[in-house]
């Protein structure tokens, strides 16, 4: 997937494989950023206080 902007219209335009390719306002692009976002600190938690964190070494580890 690649991310441009498009500063004549003000959209975030994004392409991915097959010629898909989804124009975004300002405002929906942020909210998806903000899911985007929320949906992986889901799947991967962030480390306890004063631990590092490999999320590919702690997938392995169960």
């Amino acid at each position: 997937m690649e991310v441009h902007f498009d500063p004549h219209d003000h959209h975030v335009i994004l392409t991915g494989a097959g010629g898909y390719e989804a124009r975004l306002d300002w405002a929906a692009a942020l909210n998806l950023g903000s899911l985007l976002i929320k949906k992986a600190e889901e799947a991967e938690p962030p480390a306890m206080p004063g631990k590092t964190y490999c999320p590919s070494t702690e997938r392995d580890r169960r």
